[in-house]
């Protein structure tokens, strides 16, 4: 029985190619460019569609991080004993908290609403009325911190008076 043989670097009959076959592996220009021009596309069509989250992303992390340093500001007040005030300060566009005078700045495309609840008579009558103030006792004057996106993207941070409670909504 005679085997068929092929010279050197040429494949065996009967297994892809033939004898004498010339043909190196490897893409054309024309698949190149039918990748690059789906990879194009795929790009254009993703590009926006991750711009429009961008906002949404910053606002919700800054409200978070909001959310924690109102509920710190809340921990200050019962282990100092003395209360603490939250306001927004409109010429820094951020959150002051009255301990140690810190700022919380916030991005110029967010707004901040903040909105203090009511102050009755038993009250300390020295803070101010626009801020929300934790006292040592653990109570609260309640109120709203309201974050939004240009986009019409909210959040709030709900103070309650009672338990001075701190709570993200969107």
């Amino acid at each position: 029985m005679k085997t068929a043989t092929c010279a050197a670097g040429n494949s065996v009959p009967g297994q892809g190619r033939g004898c004498g076959s010339q043909r190196l592996a490897g893409f054309t220009l024309l698949e190149l460019l039918v990748v690059l021009v789906i990879a194009s596309l795929a790009i254009g069509l993703v590009t926006p569609a991750l711009q429009r989250m961008i906002p949404a992303a910053e606002l919700r992390s800054e409200s978070r991080e909001l959310l924690a340093q109102v509920r710190y500001a809340r921990s200050r007040a019962i282990l100092s004993q003395q209360a603490v005030q939250v306001s927004f300060d409109e010429q820094e566009h951020g959150i002051r908290f009255s301990h140690d005078d810190l700022l919380h700045r916030l991005p110029a495309t967010l707004s901040v609403e903040l909105e203090p609840g009511s102050r009755d008579e038993t009250d300390p009558a020295d803070e101010p009325l626009e801020a929300i103030s934790f006292y040592p006792q653990g109570y609260s004057s309640g109120g709203v911190i309201r974050l939004s996106a240009a986009d019409g993207r909210q959040f709030e941070i709900q103070v309650d008076w009672l338990t001075a409670r701190v709570q993200l909504h969107d």
